[in-house]
Formats: structure tokens, sequence, C-alpha cells
């Protein structure tokens, strides 16, 4: 049985390059720039805490309720900009 990611991320760049890499390690990846969560079915969320809509923190705290068994990773990509 092949383990399914969500990753959900709003920058398309980060998206292709962590599906890429995951797939070629043989997880299946569901990737969306916004939520699309299905309970029961993922064995890993991979969530940016920086989306735009709802941050990583906040679907989180809404996956969870329908989804307690879920395990979580949280992630960003912070730019400096000096």
């Amino acid at each position: 049985m092949t383990t399914t990611i969500l990753l959900v991320d709003n920058d398309p760049g980060n998206i292709s390059v962590l599906s890429m890499g995951l797939q070629d390690e043989g997880f299946r990846v569901d990737a969306y720039s916004d939520s699309n969560f299905k309970p029961n079915f993922y064995s890993l969320s991979i969530l940016d805490i920086n989306k735009s809509n709802m941050n990583g923190y906040e679907f989180y705290r809404a996956i969870k309720k329908i989804d307690t068994k879920i395990k979580i990773c949280f992630l960003t990509v912070n730019t400096c900009r000096c």
C-alpha cells in the first residue's frame, strides 16, 4: 500500500519540487495551492504555514477536528530581502 501525502502550499515552485522529491521516494502526493482535504485518506499532510487565505495552523486545527489520526508537518519558505 502506498502512503498518500497531502501537500498544501501557495507557491507552485514549492509544490513542484516537493511533489517530485516525494514521488521519487515512492509516495503518492496530492498537491494543492488551496485546501482540499479528504478525511481518513491521507497519512501525512505537509502544510505551508504562510498560506494566503488560511494559514497552516488554522488549516491544521480544521482538519484535526475531522481526522484525528493524520500526521502533520509544517513548512515555510521564509525569504530574507535585505
